[in-house]
């Protein structure tokens, strides 16, 4: 399939939303701990066979012993929910803000009204993946995302974003896209981040082979997952010590 037919193939999924059965922060997080806002696509929300980065990402913050808190509009997979099973007696915190087929664009015309249910104080964003399938330039889309990352300071002034280098797929033009993404993405960071809200690059493409470790060219199988959630964690533990 061509990336223009594979574009229109998941237009229709451009409105799904979150695919909850629940309504958002369906746990009572009692905590002060700090905010993580899981932020994204579908790479970030998974689907009913694919748990996403962000349950071994909770897993292994879980182990670590840090006080934090998943927010998000978002409780749910796409077209359904895997299994997330208990760790050290705790059940997964699902809330999040990943949203199957959406581009950048979308994320940022919806952001303002998501924001208006918390305020982050970290965020983990994964975006550009449908734009680059669209063969939208990834000039366009780094500019975007540096929208994103704006609205997401206007909320809460300090947010630290930790920015993937989006992974990388097994579609020849899209992952060039992407590629010249992650160059924007690179030096953009440099130029927006601050001492008040970092931005953190997280190199998500280096060592990320789509043929081993996604389940269709594109989404994460388990070693995916895992691999994605263990960049995050790495930047994750330098902010929450």
């Amino acid at each position: 399939m061509t990336p223009r037919l594979l574009a229109i193939a998941t237009a229709a999924l451009l409105a799904l939303g979150c695919g909850d059965d629940e309504p958002a922060s369906w746990v009572d997080h009692d905590t002060d701990g700090a905010k993580i806002l899981p932020l994204g696509d579908s790479i970030t929300q998974g689907d009913a066979a694919h748990q996403s980065y962000r349950y071994p990402l909770w897993t292994m913050l879980v182990d670590e012993g840090v006080d934090f808190d998943f927010v998000g509009t978002c409780t749910g997979n796409y077209e359904g929910d895997p299994i997330w099973p208990a760790h050290h007696g705790l059940e997964f915190d699902r809330d999040h803000e990943g949203h199957w087929g959406w581009h950048a664009h979308q994320i940022l015309d919806e952001l303002p009204g998501w924001l208006e249910h918390y305020d982050p104080e970290i965020a983990l964003l994964h975006a550009g993946t449908n734009d680059a399938f669209n063969e939208q330039p990834a000039e366009e889309i780094a500019a975007e995302i540096v929208e994103i990352i704006g609205v997401l300071r206007d909320d809460v002034p300090g947010i630290a974003v930790l920015l993937a280098l989006p992974i990388p797929t097994a579609h020849e033009l899209p992952d060039e896209i992407l590629e010249d993404l992650s160059e924007e993405l690179d030096e953009l960071a440099g130029v927006h981040t601050s001492e008040e809200s970092p931005i953190v690059v997280v190199d998500l493409r280096a060592g990320f082979d789509p043929d081993d470790l996604t389940h269709d060219g594109i989404h994460p199988n388990a070693a995916g997952e895992q691999l994605i959630a263990e960049r995050w964690f790495e930047e994750l533990v330098f902010l929450l010590d």
